[in-house]
């Protein structure tokens, strides 16, 4: 859910990520372009994909036992 539950304790104190530290979380750098509304941005951080998780697994698995 995003927007909804993107909550973080911080010294005792609970508050919530901002899209910039969501899109991080995602693998996005710094310096990306935000232009839309943050609702939007969490949306999108939320149903995206980590490239790096996807490099990382296909490195870890062997895949010629799946070429013919």
């Amino acid at each position: 859910r995003s927007g909804v539950d993107n909550y973080v304790t911080h010294s005792g104190r609970i508050r919530k990520l901002t899209p910039k530290e969501c899109l991080r979380l995602m693998g996005f750098r710094d310096d990306f372009k935000q232009v839309v509304s943050d609702t939007q941005m969490y949306r999108q951080a939320g149903t995206g994909s980590v490239v790096d998780v996807y490099i990382a697994l296909l490195k870890k698995m062997d895949i010629t036992k799946f070429v013919k």
